[in-house]
């Protein structure tokens, strides 16, 4: 009796523990993502600059 009522009991606040995960990893992952952007984007630009061999994707992007 006690396993299947700790089963039963266990499922709902997976679920949430799930949904509030999710919720973090959507509202943490573009913070982290314009973090590392912001940190990559001098190095892409001297790149960019150091290499003139990509104009294209500059004039596209």
């Amino acid at each position: 009796m006690e396993r299947s009522k700790r089963g039963g009991s266990k499922a709902k606040p997976s679920i949430s523990r799930l949904l509030i995960v999710l919720i973090l990893i959507i509202i943490i992952a573009p913070i982290i993502a314009s973090f590392l952007f912001l940190y990559y984007l001098p190095l892409n630009d001297v790149e960019v600059t150091a290499d003139e061999s990509y104009p294209l994707t500059e004039q596209e992007g």
